[in-house]
């Protein structure tokens, strides 16, 4: 295990890595004298929810993307509620809390107001739900998948280059994103396939990739992975090598 500690007069954030031998476990704190924050994977965020009877679940998406689903147990509080501060006055502050979003960014900063009203224990999903459904973890869905492990397994049987998309229309990297996928499907044309997964609308068939955010892009030949790569800073040029790689 290695600690890098940074310090100053009245903060302490550590970043811990722990190695074992199947993976590498991220976990980034925060302190403050008035408590602390945690950024956990999503191994570490599920196995702490689970060690706990009093945890409060917050989904700080929309209301409309908490009702497509959420982690079992989850309450909905978004910034722009009208009841939003009547809504966090209801928390206890004596008790554990886990805050999500689609990725780090609105759960990140409830964490900080949290912590600054006093809170003791704040733990933030790295990678968000995304990362969640993209693990296979068990979640509350109202969406029926409609688009199948099999189906994906007779498209990649069936096409020597298929270009997968895992995003979600809710995502704002992932909608960065889309005009690069689009620019390669028009370019590539009947030479790439290109597979578009909503996880919201698909969960079960994108837990079977096991990645850990959305937008991730991957890239199979002959039914095998070439390339992978997840997070909104994707470029044209970086699929363009990895097809020519393979012509």
């Amino acid at each position: 295990m290695k600690k890098i500690f940074f310090l100053s007069a009245f903060v302490t954030i550590s970043l811990i890595i722990i190695n074992n031998a199947s993976a590498r476990t991220y976990i980034f704190s925060v302190n403050t004298d008035k408590g602390e924050s945690q950024t956990l994977s999503v191994d570490s965020f599920e196995a702490k929810l689970n060690g706990l009877s009093d945890a409060q679940i917050i989904d700080t998406r929309l209301p409309e993307e908490y009702a497509i689903n959420h982690l079992i147990n989850a309450i909905n509080i978004n910034a722009l509620q009208k009841d939003y501060e009547a809504q966090i006055e209801k928390l206890d502050k004596t008790k554990p809390v886990f805050t999500y979003a689609i990725g780090n960014g609105r759960s990140a900063e409830l964490a900080k107001e949290l912590i600054a009203k006093g809170f003791s224990q704040v733990y933030v999903l790295n990678g968000g739900i995304g990362g969640w459904i993209g693990n296979d973890k068990p979640i509350w869905t109202s969406s029926k998948d409609n688009f199948t492990l099999n189906d994906f397994k007779s498209i990649i049987a069936s096409n020597k280059l298929v270009l997968l998309d895992l995003h979600t229309r809710y995502c704002p990297g992932c909608r960065k994103v889309q005009p690069v996928v689009d620019s390669v499907s028009k370019e590539y044309g009947a030479a790439l396939k290109i597979v578009k997964v909503d996880v919201y609308d698909n969960p079960k068939i994108a837990g079977n990739f096991k990645v850990n955010a959305i937008p991730t892009l991957i890239v199979y030949n002959n039914g095998n992975i070439i390339w992978q790569h997840t997070g909104a800073d994707t470029k044209k040029a970086d699929v363009d090598a990895v097809l020519v790689s393979v012509k």
